[in-house]
């Protein structure tokens, strides 16, 4: 205990992204005598919760072309967007969308006729998500990934 009053005993984390750490320690009896080895008096083990800090921008790590047929779509999938953040579970992303008018939307893949003003990667990765394509050759989809409080901005173009 005296140790510990004294300042002599302190932990640092990793800076890994782990809610969990946790350390072995024993207690040993002190004696005055020095030709008898220290006798321990308890061993265990001390938990440490770690409260994370937002602290990583969601980071894009796969972008393929999405190519979509004139007046008809596709459906968007992982092959086509995925992020991952090292703060959270990659599931939770939620991703905000603009397009010029009249020239490409985003949809429900189960029902065209309802648009998407956001949606999460789990949306993308189980091809809930359905763009159509409305006129030129080359649109631009402006993306905002969003968890909860670091935003990333891309541009997506098909």
């Amino acid at each position: 205990m005296d140790d510990i009053v004294a300042g002599q005993v302190g932990y640092r984390h990793d800076d890994t992204e782990t809610r969990n750490d946790s350390f072995r320690f024993s207690v040993f009896e002190t004696t005055f005598a020095e030709k008898f080895p220290p006798e321990v008096v308890f061993n265990g083990w001390f938990s440490i919760d770690v409260e994370l800090q937002n602290d990583n921008v969601p980071r894009r790590v796969n972008e393929a072309a999405l190519d979509v047929v004139f007046g008809v779509g596709r459906r968007l999938g992982p092959e086509h967007l995925k992020y991952v953040d090292a703060d959270m579970d990659t599931d939770r992303l939620d991703f905000t969308w603009e397009a010029e008018p009249e020239t490409v939307e985003l949809v429900l893949a189960e029902d065209r006729w309802t648009a998407l003003y956001h949606f999460t990667q789990v949306d993308v990765n189980e091809g809930r998500v359905y763009v159509h394509h409305y006129s030129r050759p080359e649109n631009v989809i402006v993306l905002w990934v969003c968890d909860a409080n670091v935003k990333a901005h891309t541009e997506r173009r098909n």
